[in-house]
């Protein structure tokens, strides 16, 4: 048996009889401040003993409490920097520490230690823009005693482009997930993308001065924006549209790059003036999609039986391999591994060192699994897709991005009537498509212990199922407009 004593009390705040040994310890009746546990144990045979004091901080203070006060929700029509001021206040015998105003849920600025509390949101900052449409409001204040709230939401229109040249709407076919650069090939394989550009301003737009491009934003904000130039001329009156074919070529990968995430932008320019001014920079909304650019390369990113690693423990469970044939360096890490009655639940994180940004909630060049076969948040790259169909292109392939990061192409063939898919060389996964009714189970990959990963028609993880029927289910939900960097995702 084993009990709890606070401060000096010669009477126990809670006992516990079994292993682990946890007690609930009721501290509304005390003081904020200070105050000493130690636990005394007693065994079969009668002996006494007790630890160690150990000091703690009761805090029993009311949460603080925070609000965006201007602009007020619904406010329509701002442009430029708009100033946000916010209410805040503490406990008493508390203080407030810091206010962070947040804009779409990401951190905005510098947090305010001083009231009155007052941030300078300029809508039009390249680094965080807010384009014109609706965006949410919050603020989140910290109290000394380490207390966090964040505020209710408020809901303001941008607008900067109202009255100008600038409002344009821009809509395409599909993009394609994922595009390859051959280093070893002077013309790279493009990919077909029809872009509906509309003048949604009160001008008529000039072919001579006004035109649509498209650029690659590199995963670093210190990378070079890739410009194609003048794509096609837009002389369109006010209202109009216009629908033109791009063909997209991927971006270069430097050297010691083998996978990288791009944003395709697609965007109006008005040359008029110079430099030429986009559309996007005055605040209308570019058209972005999210790209993975893998490098064509015999080996590859991740982890496979058939490379060889030079191993070392990192520590903290952390594993270094250095693949010798690449030089990709990896870490390794299993944070979680519990047996279920079915299906276990597993999640991974591997590191690859030759990968440059990975569309991935924790970090960079980190890859996440989730009980899943694939990345997590990552779908697989069907093809024939929209982009091979507009090109006339119809080999059949899927590609897949595993847990680790490593690139797997599977290649489809006539069987009969039937497609069959060949698994890459190593790679034990039977892959077929399993309906033409039921979306949500499109496509299946088996492993040889008769666990199967179903994927929609979309390409998206869906279920897990173990040879007992077991099942995992994957839902497909909405980003965080902060977090979003176009397209789809899966969470």
């Amino acid at each position: 048996m084993v009990e709890l004593y606070a401060d000096a009390s010669t009477a126990p705040v809670g006992t516990a009889t079994q292993s682990p040994f946890t007690v609930t310890w009721n501290t509304t009746g005390l003081a904020n401040g200070a105050h000493t546990l130690r636990a005394k144990g007693y065994d079969d045979a009668g002996n006494v003993g007790f630890s160690v004091t150990v000091p703690v901080t009761v805090s029993n203070y009311p949460a603080p409490s925070t609000s965006v006060t201007s602009p007020t929700g619904g406010a329509s029509g701002l442009t430029g920097t708009v100033g946000v001021t916010a209410a805040a206040s503490a406990a008493s015998g508390l203080s407030v520490s810091k206010v962070e105003l947040y804009v779409d849920g990401a951190l905005y600025g510098t947090p305010d230690t001083t009231a009155p509390y007052g941030f300078s949101w300029n809508t039009l900052d390249p680094a965080q823009p807010a384009y014109d449409g609706s965006h949410t409001l919050t603020t989140k204040v910290y109290d000394s005693s380490g207390q966090v709230v964040t505020s209710a939401p408020v809901t303001v229109s941008i607008a900067n482009t109202a009255g100008t040249q600038c409002a344009a709407g821009l809509t395409s076919s599909a993009v394609p997930q994922a595009m390859a650069f051959d280093p070893g090939s002077g013309t790279q394989l493009s990919y077909p993308v029809d872009v509906t550009v509309t003048n949604r301003s009160a001008v008529t737009w000039t072919g001579a001065t006004t035109a649509l491009r498209y650029r690659w934003v590199g995963p670093s904000p210190t990378d070079p924006v890739v410009d194609t130039g003048n794509l096609a001329p837009l002389a369109l009156a006010a209202n109009q549209s216009t629908t033109v074919r791009v063909e997209v070529a991927p971006p270069t990968l430097p050297d010691g790059v083998d996978q990288a995430q791009f944003r395709l932008r697609f965007d109006v320019v008005d040359t008029s003036t110079t430099p030429a001014v986009f559309a996007a920079d005055r605040g209308n909304p570019p058209l972005d999609n999210p790209v993975i650019v893998n490098k064509v390369l015999a080996t590859k990113l991740g982890l496979e039986h058939y490379h060889k690693y030079v191993t070392t423990d990192a520590g903290g469970g952390l594993q270094s391999l250095a693949n010798v044939a690449n030089g990709n360096e990896l870490l390794t890490l299993r944070p979680i591994n519990e047996p279920g009655r079915g299906l276990s639940t597993v999640v991974g994180l591997t590191y690859n060192s030759l990968e440059e940004h990975s569309e991935s909630p924790v970090g960079n060049n980190w890859s996440l699994s989730i009980s899943s076969l694939t990345r997590f948040g990552s779908p697989i790259d069907i093809h024939p897709n929209n982009a091979d169909s507009i090109a006339g292109r119809a080999n059949r392939w899927i590609s897949i991005v595993d847990g680790d990061g490593t690139l797997l192409r599977f290649d489809g063939a006539d069987c009969g009537g039937v497609v069959c898919w060949q698994e890459p060389p190593g790679v034990h996964l039977y892959l077929r498509q399993v309906s033409t009714t039921d979306t949500t189970r499109w496509w299946a990959f088996t492993r040889p212990d008769r666990v199967t990963f179903f994927y929609s028609k979309y390409g998206y993880p869906t279920f897990v199922r173990d040879r007992n029927g077991n099942e995992l289910t994957f839902t497909l939900t909405a980003v965080q407009p902060g977090d979003d960097p176009g397209g789809r995702s899966s969470t």
